[in-house]
């Protein structure tokens, strides 16, 4: 339970708190103008990572009972908060902000070090001194990591939001507090960040937020390998999870010593930009290199299921791939211009009833069913205490608040609280004996008729996706950056019960992907009436809080 009211509490304060760190950073100037290295084409303030930092501290303050004993950890934080934050308002040189990431190194060094009797790299066991050259290196790498990943809007938010997903399964495993606290705090305020830095991005992490990802990734890592292979600090699962910005720092900075370039000297050949300028979207491009992610991810999980040797083969396999990625795009560039115009005709071609039966019929009967189907979930009996009860009412109650601030200020409604709300009450019923339990119990609805309804969503999904040129008569996607963020967020989960078979996170996995099934339904919607999606979106708040009503009153 603690871990859930961190992470939701931390979400939620996130989607409170940074409208007004934007309002507050415009009016001083903390922004990023356009730029030859930009790809923003507008002023958007910088300095994002304040609210993120501010948040984790927040409840490692409230909940971690020896902060003490991590003194190391929170002064190596506040140094690095403080060197990116001044490098965001004053612009810091490069070799200032070494100095800073080598003091905060030292500090991490001296709380990881003394609790591990030997450190392991790819299948060797590093002797004295090199094991602290190699661990001192690693650490100034992932430190620097998300910094330059920081390209393209939610790219490196939505890479460490994956990251610290993965790290939370192993906290749980671990039974780690420590690591339970960070990863879940930092996991719900990335993705209450997320709503304002996919794409189009309306505030950037700055230096702020990348250095204290980094540095957060950095000490989640460190701490999970040691955890897990104890007294061994296995610097390799760290190093397969960061595969990435690890494989694109070394392939960028080898060009530019090849080059005869200043190795740290910024430009555009990082494996984001190559995608970006093959003429694929902006959140599509996000899209790949956080699919790429998962990739790596799911290696180190096979290399903690103890496949070693073929976890490391394809490491390296893949970061090959990665090296030789501008020549692969220019490749599929071509391709896909084929297969657009190809597309483009069949699509145009399409009989007119085709477009009828779905707008008149299939989205109208799937919307109908859906609401039905959600209150045949309701819960009628629950296995969670009352105080758990009472909070997720609280929490209903506050966010609700939130949403109606936000809907009165912008007169548009933030579809992540329809996200939300679903996810929350899926969940809650998932364990819950609910209206539709005692129905199919005595036989007057058939088992299969939920699965049935979720794939009449997941068609009419499908279908939106491909007609909508002709719907609409024009190419607006239906998923936003955050939407594909939120999809891969699914595929981890997905990916770590297959792999894992962690029981504990196969409910959840379920009930995340039916919500956002149900979530593009709300915004096909959306797209058809404008009116109806309001109505939905207040019946997102009031079921929940009904159910939950009903239970504390039983």
């Amino acid at each position: 339970m603690t871990y859930t009211f961190i992470f939701f509490s931390s979400l939620v304060l996130t989607i409170f708190s940074t409208p007004f760190l934007i309002n507050f950073l415009n009016k001083s100037d903390i922004v990023d103008k356009p730029g030859e290295r930009r790809v923003n084409k507008q002023t958007v303030p910088r300095m994002g990572g304040v609210i993120i930092f501010s948040t984790v501290l927040l409840f490692l303050f409230s909940f971690y009972p020896n902060l003490n004993s991590i003194r190391f950890i929170i002064i190596g934080g506040i140094i690095i908060a403080i060197c990116g934050t001044f490098d965001d308002i004053l612009g810091m040189k490069w070799y200032i902000k070494f100095i800073f990431e080598i003091v905060v190194a030292i500090l991490i060094m001296a709380y990881i070090y003394p609790i591990s009797q030997s450190i392991y790299f790819f299948g060797i066991t590093l002797p004295y001194p090199l094991d602290l050259l190699i661990l001192g290196f690693f650490m100034l790498g992932v430190i620097n990591s998300i910094n330059l990943l920081d390209g393209l809007d939610g790219l490196a938010s939505g890479f460490a939001l994956l990251t610290f997903l993965m790290f939370f399964v192993f906290a749980l495993i671990l039974q780690n507090e420590l690591l339970i606290i960070l990863t879940t705090s930092l996991a719900g305020s990335l993705i209450g960040f997320l709503k304002y830095n996919a794409y189009p991005a309306k505030i950037f992490l700055g230096d702020t937020g990348s250095l204290v990802l980094g540095f957060f990734i950095l000490v989640v890592a460190l701490l999970t390998s040691l955890g897990l292979y104890q007294p061994v600090l296995d610097l390799t699962l760290p190093t397969i999870v960061l595969g990435v910005p690890i494989i694109d720092t070394i392939k960028v900075m080898v060009s530019r010593i090849l080059k005869k370039q200043n190795p740290f000297h910024p430009d555009k050949t990082h494996i984001h930009h190559v995608i970006f300028d093959n003429k694929i979207h902006h959140k599509f491009t996000v899209f790949i290199v956080q699919g790429a992610t998962i990739v790596f991810l799911a290696l180190a999980l096979i290399y903690y299921k103890g496949y070693q040797e073929i976890a490391v083969a394809l490491f390296f396999i893949f970061g090959i791939i990665l090296v030789f990625v501008e020549s692969i795009f220019e490749k599929i560039g071509f391709m896909s211009e084929s297969f657009s115009k190809f597309y483009s005709q069949k699509i145009q071609n399409l009989p007119n009833s085709i477009l009828f039966t779905y707008k008149k019929i299939l989205v109208p009967v799937a919307f109908t069913i859906t609401g039905i189907m959600l209150v045949l979930l309701a819960p009628i009996h629950s296995n969670l205490e009352k105080q758990e009860l009472l909070f997720l009412l609280i929490m209903g109650i506050f966010v609700f608040s939130l949403a109606f601030i936000h809907y009165i200020r912008t007169r548009e409604i933030a579809g992540i609280y329809v996200l939300l709300n679903t996810i929350v009450y899926l969940v809650f019923s998932s364990l819950s004996d609910t209206i539709y339990n005692s129905i199919t119990s005595v036989n007057i609805l058939l088992p299969g008729v939920i699965d049935f309804i979720f794939g009449l969503i997941f068609i009419t999904v499908i279908f939106y996706m491909v007609l909508r040129e002709r719907i609409f008569q024009n190419s607006d996607p239906l998923l936003t950056g955050v939407d594909l963020t939120m999809i891969l967020f699914v595929t981890v989960l997905f990916i770590v019960n297959n792999i894992l078979d962690f029981d504990k996170l196969a409910f959840l996995n379920l009930a995340l992907f039916h919500s956002l099934i149900i979530y593009l339904l709300f915004k096909i919607i959306s797209r058809f009436n404008y009116t109806i999606s309001k109505y939905i979106f207040t019946f997102s708040f009031a079921l929940p809080s009904i159910s939950i009503l009903y239970l504390l009153l039983k």
